[in-house]
């Protein structure tokens, strides 16, 4: 089993955890980065993109996630679009 860290911008892991495979690695990535958005859940639509990091003992980067929320276009807005572009 390998040591993996799960780093944010603003967070260093300092504990790891002990993974058997890349694949685990990448699946806990997932649910820590699913459980600071539930964390942030007021917030997370207002705060700047973030990434979560993940590096083995070494402390080399395996791989790393970009997290941003966007609103898309109101939808009344779109609905007005489709209407106009029924007209014609």
């Amino acid at each position: 089993m390998r040591r993996y860290y799960f780093h944010t911008d603003s967070q260093p892991d300092l504990n790891g955890v002990y993974l058997a495979s890349l694949a685990d690695a990448k699946r806990e990535a997932m649910a820590v980065a699913g459980r600071m958005i539930d964390d942030q859940a007021t917030t997370f639509w207002n705060a700047a993109a973030w990434r979560l990091r993940v590096c083995d003992q070494d402390n080399l980067t395996l791989f790393q996630l970009n997290v941003i929320g966007t609103d898309a276009p109101r939808i009344a807005d779109s609905s007005q679009e489709d209407s106009a572009d029924a007209l014609l």
